[in-house]
């Protein structure tokens, strides 16, 4: 600990030599330029990168953020979370832009067919985070959204946890959720994030079966073992770290043992 201290301080030193130098090159340009001015750049305007690491070309990340602006129960803020961790891994940590793959909805403007967080897409993503690992790298998954419990067949007390894409309505019949609510059910967040208890949640499923009168139809969902079969492709010594904002967002088999920790 002592030792990560000292090397902590030596680069904190090493900034403030760096941001004395220049705001002192910077005055002397304005100086130049303008003549002599009487106000200062605010403090707090100005961040100043810290050293790249000396491995830093060995990191990845994958971004993932989902306010379902298009769905029936949409979220407030996944998307501004992951934009936050990209300036801060961009600009702060010196990721470069080939680092990084972000998956995110409800940006200004329409996002590429290829970074919308459909399953597919993420699905594509966690592949383009492990596939190249090797032993040494520095590897981060980061997911903001809804996360949710799903019985492992119908009936069974025994649930699954899963990741809830953009399209995860996709594959439900027609006016599904509108049926549902005229059938008395539960549509709004609560009942998608995965917090109603398994009374509940059977009586919801009675609902539903009654409601739909045999229409086929399921959650096009992300599973956990899923995600976690990706991470144990990784060889040993390979570094991930795994951020879930999400409900049920508990790894399957995965811990400070693991063979990638």
């Amino acid at each position: 600990l002592q030792h990560r201290l000292d090397q902590l301080q030596k680069e904190i030193i090493q900034c403030n030599r760096c941001a004395k130098s220049w705001e002192e090159e910077k005055s002397k340009k304005s100086h130049a330029e303008k003549g002599p001015t009487s106000t200062a750049a605010l403090p707090g305007l100005v961040i100043f990168q810290r050293p790249l690491p000396s491995n830093h070309e060995k990191r990845k990340a994958l971004l993932i953020g989902v306010n379902y602006v298009n769905s029936h129960a949409p979220l407030k803020g996944c998307v501004n979370d992951i934009w936050n961790v990209q300036c801060l891994l961009r600009h702060t940590l010196r990721y470069s832009p080939e680092q990084l793959q972000i998956l995110a909805d409800g940006f200004d403007g329409r996002p590429r067919p290829d970074r919308i967080p459909t399953k597919a897409n993420i699905m594509a993503g966690l592949e383009w985070l492990v596939s190249t690992a090797q032993p040494g790298d520095h590897l981060l998954l980061v997911f903001s959204g809804y996360g949710c419990q799903h019985p492992r067949s119908p009936g069974s007390e025994k649930c699954e946890s899963y990741l809830v894409p953009s399209d995860f309505a996709d594959e439900l019949p027609k006016g599904f959720f509108k049926i549902m609510e005229a059938a008395g059910a539960r549509v709004d967040n609560t009942a998608l994030g995965g917090t109603l208890s398994a009374d509940e949640l059977r009586r919801q499923s009675e609902m539903a079966t009654s409601a739909l009168r045999g229409a086929k139809g399921s959650y096009r969902l992300v599973s956990m073992l899923e995600v976690h079969d990706f991470i144990s492709r990784l060889p040993k010594r390979c570094r991930v770290t795994v951020v879930m904002d999400a409900c049920y967002a508990i790894l399957p088999g995965v811990g400070p043992d693991s063979p990638a920790t």
